[in-house]
């Protein structure tokens, strides 16, 4: 099931790649240009969805993580640790259980197919379990900065609608106009 959601994800990203693009690079720039900010208040909206970023993105990479061990490390430590497990595979009652259930193309019971199976399982299993992360993490990280984008948004027409009698008409112009601009690339 694991590796059929891996699928998914890698077939959508793949699929509308010219689409996911177009959205990390937006994301990228914008936050480039975030960044210039001296403004306190906005200056504390990027930290706050930074560190929210930071924490989650760690915290899922470590539970992909420990996973990846459960699930590669699962028949080697019931090998390891059942001695009816070890029996039963020494006289060929058993077979070894691998991490997939696949078809490889030689016996993956016995040597030499056995070491090789196992290694390309393990190895198929960490590519899996970092393509799922990798994909997860960057999705999330998106969604939180435009949620962190439309606050930012929103401190910004409260600066430029609550100071008009500060602003020319053109500097309001130029306000709004950018407030629209940056709408325009969100709503995009």
């Amino acid at each position: 099931m694991l590796s059929s959601v891996c699928v998914v994800k890698v077939g959508s990203f793949l699929i509308f790649h010219d689409r996911w693009k177009k959205i990390i690079d937006y994301v990228t720039e914008a936050d480039k240009q975030e960044r210039d900010t001296q403004d306190k208040v906005q200056r504390e909206i990027i930290d706050r969805y930074t560190k929210y970023c930071r924490r989650i993105s760690f915290g899922y990479w470590f539970l992909v993580f420990c996973t990846f061990i459960s699930v590669s490390q699962t028949p080697t430590l019931r090998y390891g640790f059942s001695s009816t497990s070890r029996e039963n595979f020494r006289n060929g009652t058993e077979p070894f259980e691998h991490i997939f259930s696949s078809y490889i193309p030689f016996d993956k019971n016995s040597f030499p197919g056995l070491p090789v199976t196992i290694v390309w399982h393990f190895l198929m299993c960490a590519y899996g379990a970092w393509l799922m992360a990798a994909f997860d993490s960057t999705v999330v990280v998106i969604m939180v900065f435009f949620g962190g984008k439309l606050e930012i948004v929103r401190e910004r027409c409260k600066h430029v609608l609550g100071r008009r009698q500060e602003f020319t008409e053109d500097q309001m112009y130029a306000s709004i106009s950018e407030l629209h601009d940056v709408h325009v690339e969100l709503v995009k």
